[in-house]
């Protein structure tokens, strides 16, 4: 697709007396169905970019483009090089990288069904009933949406290593909720996820699979439970945890700590560094012993799933908490030879060619335990079931943390009471997780978010699996 220019951007970069060059092309497109029951709309996007990264002098350079021209790529290899030049007389450090093998092929995402190929009348039709009948629940939902989110994106890299690889991967998502006034507030229920459509690299058959009809009649009855309930008591108590709710807190509090450019200081913009330091590595106790958490971009679908990273790593599962020990890092191929480690975790993408490629969170998966979500609830006499992620505040080192969900129950002798609005915990990260003493084993499955990452900003799609956890002498309700 691209492999001329790729060239011409080596040859550049290379005569330019880059030790080190790739050359990374991306097209994409973009489409957002959205329907409030009355009004339909579809936007498209559609972009093409390129960039160039080198080492230089021991230091990175980095340019891009969106007119893809030979003459275009010589001027972005070009400036690459200039920039790490400048980069290096500013810095005493020396940047190298571990050793990777040579790779070469074609890759795609698997779907069945192309999401870009359906009627935009079927997609109209499905948007507005669900609405509707989440609405018809009752007149006090005074706002209801749905939309549906799809992607394609083909993406050609070249280096001067020899290796060159194109994937592409194609990717949805569906979205519904709606909105309830209480007192001058508002109370939200959303599906499959509050963070979004829920985004997998699966064709539309994952949209058919959510069931948008199925559900809207049970979001529409929890949101107008909220209207009458209380809100959530404080004190110390059990909670259990599920849905996009579990996956919020695993994204914040695992997640982003883990991402080895936070724990050596070079990275901070929009969520902060790290208290995991390397020197906690393999020792320090995170969780109780039944935690594993894993980093795993090979689970066909997964939100977050590749082949390839933007350094032509294969994508990897690669342990983060291992029977509550902190475990490991996300890892590119330059921190990974600075912490030590054998191999890149293949962490490194960009959200288009026009930007620099940074460490981010593939499916960040809290692996599945020995109960049964039904034996959580009953093993519980006294707490709080709660999901719909609505708030997450944390320090700048992910040390203390306060999450809330759209919706919870009160649990009484193993049993589901009372709804509880806006379920809130609080805490320290280790705390809760040294806390987790029991994890579900049916119910695991994915969801997919978006993540913001980096300056200039760039969002990009990654995914948590996980079932339901249940975690001991929480803090919950407003903190004092």
């Amino acid at each position: 697709m691209y492999e001329d220019n790729a060239k011409v951007c080596l040859d550049e970069a290379g005569r330019h007396g880059a030790s080190y060059a790739e050359a990374r092309f991306l097209s994409s497109r973009t489409r957002t169905a959205t329907s409030d029951g009355s009004t339909f709309e579809v936007q498209n996007t559609s972009e093409a970019t390129f960039g160039v990264r080198v080492l230089a002098d021991g230091m990175w350079g980095f340019a891009a483009g969106t007119g893809i021209t030979k003459q275009s790529c010589r001027k972005v290899a070009a400036r690459a090089v200039r920039i790490a030049r400048i980069s290096a007389e500013m810095s005493m450090r020396k940047i190298s990288l571990i050793d990777i093998p040579t790779v070469k092929g074609e890759y795609s995402s698997n779907f069945k069904k192309n999401p870009f190929e359906v009627e935009i009348d079927e997609i109209n039709e499905l948007l507005k009933n669900s609405v509707k009948l989440l609405r018809n629940e009752s007149k006090r939902i005074k706002s209801a949406l749905g939309s549906i989110f799809a992607f394609e994106e083909k993406k050609y890299i070249a280096t001067s290593e020899g290796s060159s690889v194109f994937q592409r991967t194609i990717g949805c998502g569906p979205s519904l909720y709606g909105i309830a006034i209480v007192n001058g507030l508002p109370q939200r229920r959303s599906y499959p996820s509050s963070r979004g459509h829920n985004i997998s690299t699966r064709g539309y058959e994952a949209v058919e699979e959510a069931d948008l009809l199925g559900n809207s009649e049970r979001i529409g009855k929890e949101l107008l439970s909220l209207i009458n309930s209380r809100g959530c008591p404080r004190g110390t108590t059990s909670l259990i945890i599920y849905g996009d709710l579990l996956s919020s807190h695993i994204h914040e509090t695992v997640g982003h700590p883990t991402e080895s450019d936070r724990a050596m200081d070079t990275e901070w913009d929009f969520a902060g560094s790290t208290f995991l330091t390397p020197e906690k590595r393999g020792s320090f106790s995170f969780a109780s012993k039944i935690v594993n958490i894993v980093a795993d971009a090979t689970i066909p679908g997964g939100p977050g799933s590749y082949d390839f990273d933007d350094e032509l790593v294969s994508g990897k599962r690669v342990s983060l908490i291992k029977d509550g020990i902190f475990d490991g890092y996300q890892t590119s191929r330059e921190t990974a030879k600075e912490l030590g480690i054998a191999e890149s975790s293949g962490a490194m993408r960009a959200m288009t060619g026009v930007f620099l490629p940074l460490i981010r969170m593939t499916n960040i998966n809290l692996e599945p335990g020995d109960w049964t979500a039904n034996e959580l609830v009953q093993d519980t006499r006294r707490g709080i079931l709660a999901t719909g992620a609505s708030l997450a505040i944390f320090d700048q080192r992910r040390r203390t943390f306060i999450f809330s969900g759209e919706i919870g129950w009160r649990i009484e002798n193993g049993e589901l009471k009372e709804v509880i609005k806006n379920p809130i915990y609080h805490g320290s990260s280790t705390d809760i997780w040294q806390g987790c003493d029991a994890i579900a084993k049916d119910g695991w499955r994915g969801y997919g978010t978006s993540c913001g990452k980096g300056r200039p900003h760039q969002s990009m799609r990654v995914g948590h699996y996980s079932s339901q956890a249940r975690f001991k002498n929480m803090r919950v309700g407003e903190p004092a």
